[in-house]
């Protein structure tokens, strides 16, 4: 069984609040972890509990969702949750450029109790929120540099593919957990093709470049990785550490812009 949805509810008005946080709580699905009237309470509570979905108003005291939104893209946070606005319904036209900043759904507050079980089904079926897929063009050059350092051939189809299941990885390890079932199916969408193919095209392109590298660089690259009875690291290993390096390199150039704001 999988486990509850964890929700982050921040809302300004007491009213409202109070009715979206027991929907969530008759819900066995959606596991409500708390409430905020703060956008500036709501960002440092997702940071430190990580929720799958945050539900708030588009504007709040301290940190609209705008700024949250924004935030969130410049920020460590590495789980981007998924991200819904609720406003005034004279407001609506005024906030859908939420959506290109990142929110995965916009709805006016009186139709809270429809479009809540809209966005459940968002959260369900999606394997990342939308701000979550806007790091994943910029990761993926990241990962290609990886693998071009290792001796990849960028011509080959798992090449492709690797680094963008990697990049996919990346703003959520736990994804690497559940290739066949989430990052395989998603890169076979992205490209037009089946998640059978991706895994096989990307255990071909990793056997090619082990075939032809030195066993100094890949155990430089690969390190513990490397099974000395297979001599070469599984889909789900070289996935997973070229996302935890893709996410260091990414921390370390933020950490780096801001240092560079700063001063």
């Amino acid at each position: 069984m999988q486990a509850p949805f964890r929700v982050l509810v921040a809302l300004n008005d007491q009213n409202l609040s109070a009715f979206l946080q027991s929907e969530i709580l008759r819900d066995p699905e959606w596991d409500l972890i708390g409430a905020t009237p703060s956008g500036l309470s709501a960002l440092k509570m997702t940071g430190a509990w990580l929720p799958d979905a945050v539900i708030m108003d588009a504007f709040l005291p301290g940190l609209d969702c705008a700024a949250f939104l924004q935030r969130l893209k410049d920020g460590t946070i590495e789980k981007l949750p998924f991200i819904a606005a609720m406003t005034a319904p004279a407001l609506m036209e005024r906030t859908e450029a939420l959506l290109e900043q990142g929110a995965d759904a916009l709805w006016a507050k009186q139709e809270c109790a429809r479009e809540i079980s809209n966005f459940k089904k968002t959260v369900e079926r999606q394997p990342l929120s939308k701000i979550a897929f806007m790091r994943i063009s910029e990761r993926t050059e990241l990962a290609s540099k990886l693998l071009m350092q290792i001796g990849m051939n960028s011509a080959l189809l798992g090449f492709a593919y690797l680094a963008t299941s990697s990049a996919i990885a990346s703003v959520n390890l736990e994804l690497s957990k559940n290739l066949n079932g989430c990052v395989y199916r998603w890169v076979a969408h992205k490209y037009g093709t089946t998640p059978t193919l991706v895994e096989r095209a990307i255990r071909h392109a990793i056997e090619s470049t082990v075939n032809h590298a030195s066993p100094q660089l890949l155990y430089a690259v690969f390190g513990n990785t490397m099974d000395p009875q297979r001599g070469k690291p599984t889909n789900s290993e070289l996935i997973a550490m070229l996302a935890e390096r893709v996410r260091l390199q990414s921390q370390n150039a933020g950490c780096a812009d801001a240092q560079s704001t700063m001063g």
